[in-house]
């Protein structure tokens, strides 16, 4: 029953990916969580209403997440075996890939950079950003 003011940057970026896939439905898994001492994840952004886990009807998540990865200062987490993305705002962008199953312990690994190259920058304004295909390049074990 507690609640907790948004962050008002995280509803800005919610804001450009309804814009950037209009008409789509929103599902948000997960947004503001009272800390628990028995969470994972002693100082996550969830408990400062910082962080979201949502997906968008229609729109995989590997596509999502190389648009949210567009995004200055924040962090973005890609869950194959779940049914969303992470997005947190923060100072220094960081991204991770967590292979756990929901209610399972994080199980994280680190971006490999892929062949295409460089990621793309842009303004947190820019929601023209298309993601190259749906599918990321991971390292694995």
């Amino acid at each position: 029953g507690k609640t907790h003011k948004i962050h008002q940057r995280l509803c800005h970026l919610l804001e450009l990916v309804g814009k950037k896939w209009p008409g789509k439905v929103i599902t948000i898994y997960s947004g503001y969580r009272a800390f628990d001492p028995d969470q994972y994840t002693k100082k996550s952004k969830h408990n400062l209403g910082q962080a979201i886990d949502f997906a968008v009807a229609g729109v995989s998540n590997v596509k999502l997440m190389k648009y949210l990865k567009t995004f200055k200062s924040v962090g973005v987490g890609y869950y194959p075996n779940s049914y969303f993305v992470h997005l947190d705002v923060r100072e220094i962008s960081s991204f991770w890939v967590d292979y756990s199953k929901p209610g399972d312990a994080p199980k994280y690994k680190k971006w490999k950079k892929g062949k295409k190259g460089k990621k793309k920058k842009t303004e947190d304004s820019d929601v023209n950003v298309e993601a190259d295909s749906d599918t990321a390049e991971v390292e694995l074990d």
